[in-house]
């Protein structure tokens, strides 16, 4: 028996889509009092989701850019860089292309 995969692609979609709704939240968190925060942990667990779902399913480019916004945000959460301007727009342009 056949597994139709386009109902799983499907539902990917959709979660994907659930993903960069919660990440476009996290990065809007910005809008906050203080101006400058993001929610950086539910920012990285929304890339890291789409990232391992594109991976499972094939979906290679979507893959191998989750996983560079996962690899900044990772550097970020270290302290290694800083959540500026740069890397803000940086992580918007990445999660619009996605």
């Amino acid at each position: 028996m056949a597994i139709d995969m386009a109902q799983f692609h499907e539902m990917f979609f959709d979660e994907c889509e659930e993903f960069l709704d919660r990440a476009g939240q996290a990065m809007g968190a910005g809008d906050s009092a203080d101006g400058d925060h993001v929610d950086l942990e539910a920012l990285y667990r929304c890339v890291h989701s789409i990232k391992g779902g594109s991976e499972t399913f094939g979906f290679v480019p979507i893959a191998q850019l989750a996983r560079a916004l996962e690899a900044l945000l990772a550097e970020v959460r270290a302290g290694d860089l800083a959540m500026d301007t740069r890397i803000r727009r940086s992580t918007a342009e990445g999660l619009a292309a996605i």
